[in-house]
C-alpha cells in the first residue's frame, strides 16, 4: 500500500471567509502556519476540490483529514469536515472542534473506503463552520492510502519533438 496526501486545489464556493474565494486553497493548502483563512461570520461553509497528486491509483481504501486550526477570541471554536466525491459522500461532516488559543493539529478518523482514480480525481471538501463560533484555518489536508495500479504493455507515444532511449531497445510496429 503507498500513501500520498491530498491538498485543496481550488475554490467550487465560499461563504464569508477572511480571503476572496479563489485565494482559499492557497492559503489552506500551503503547509505554512503564517498564512491563515478565517469565517468572518458564524456557520460558514466552503467548498474546494482536492488536487490527485498521483496517477497510479488502483484502489484507494482509506482517508484521514488532518487539520491545523485555532479558536478565534475566546472560548472554543468547532466545524465539520466532509468529503464528497462524483458518487458518493466518503465523510460526512465528521466534527472537529478545539479550544487552543495558538495553532494545533487536529487528526480525524480514518475512514475506510474504496475507490478508483476516476473517483479519487472528482474529490471535493467542504469545511463547514458550526456553533457559531470562528476558526482559524492554517492547513487542510488529506492522508490516503491507496493500492498502486499494475503497468501493462507499455505504450509509448510521441507526437513530436525527440525520444531519448538510454538503455534497452524500440521495436517499431506498423500498422
Amino acid at each position: 500500500m503507498a500513501t500520498t496526501t491530498l491538498r485543496p486545489d481550488s475554490t467550487l464556493s465560499a461563504d464569508n471567509w477572511s480571503v476572496a474565494d479563489a485565494s482559499n486553497p492557497g492559503v489552506i493548502n500551503d503547509s505554512d502556519d503564517a498564512t491563515i483563512v478565517y469565517n468572518t461570520a458564524g456557520n460558514q461553509a466552503m467548498t474546494l476540490t482536492l488536487d490527485m497528486p498521483v496517477s497510479n491509483i488502483d484502489t484507494v481504501t482509506s482517508i484521514t483529514p488532518v487539520i491545523r486550526c485555532r479558536r478565534g477570541g475566546k472560548g472554543s471554536m468547532s466545524f465539520t469536515i466532509t468529503v464528497e466525491g462524483s458518487s458518493a459522500t466518503y465523510i460526512n461532516a465528521e466534527a472537529f472542534s478545539t479550544t487552543a488559543a495558538s495553532l494545533t493539529t487536529l487528526t480525524g478518523n480514518t475512514t475506510s473506503v474504496s475507490f478508483g482514480s476516476t473517483e479519487a480525481n472528482s474529490l471535493r471538501m467542504v469545511l463547514t463552520g458550526t456553533g457559531s463560533t470562528q476558526g482559524f484555518f492554517a492547513d487542510v489536508s488529506f492522508t490516503i492510502v491507496y493500492s498502486e495500479s499494475t503497468p501493462g504493455d507499455a505504450v509509448i507515444r510521441v507526437e513530436s519533438g525527440k525520444l531519448q532511449l538510454s538503455t534497452g531497445k524500440i521495436i517499431i510496429l506498423t500498422a
